[in-house]
């Protein structure tokens, strides 16, 4: 009778084993899925993050860093097929005095207009629009034109 307990015993305890064996399996498998789905938003988020970093708030337009980064990228691309670049850079006369006259809301409100109207006009893959600065300036890239194109 002992013996048969003893069997029973060591029956139970393999039972008990494997049964928390599955159940860490389980755990593990749905703690691998949360991480993998916490991986993907947060990678979603990241693009996100950098996206909007390459945004000014104010006009909607790229940021310098970004203007700077495409231009760069562009010109290597430019130089390696011997295309032209054309950079426009464009500054709004008396910026700074109207935006310390009229204040900083009055000022955001210029920016965007000027970005609105050049918004429309800058339209193709190859070039970018960005805010250049701070003090109303602005740059443009156009890609494989040359001046008289960039002139148009």
């Amino acid at each position: 009778m002992a013996y048969v307990l003893v069997v029973l015993a060591a029956l139970l305890v393999g039972a008990g084993y494997l049964l928390g064996s599955r159940r860490a399996r389980s755990r593990e498998d749905a703690l691998k899925t949360t991480l993998g789905e916490r991986t993907e938003k947060l990678t979603l988020v990241e693009h996100e993050l950098l996206r909007h970093s390459a945004i000014d708030p104010v006009t909607g337009l790229h940021t310098q860093q970004y203007f700077q980064e495409f231009l760069e990228r562009e010109w290597r691309r430019a130089s390696s097929e011997r295309q032209t670049v054309s950079v426009i850079m464009i500054e709004v006369d008396h910026f700074r005095a109207f935006n310390e006259r009229q204040g900083k809301p009055e000022g955001d409100a210029c920016l965007k207009a000027v970005a609105d109207a050049l918004k429309p006009i800058i339209h193709r893959p190859g070039d970018v629009i960005a805010r250049y600065g701070g003090a109303g300036k602005f740059g443009i890239v156009l890609g494989a034109t040359d001046s008289k194109g960039a002139m148009v």
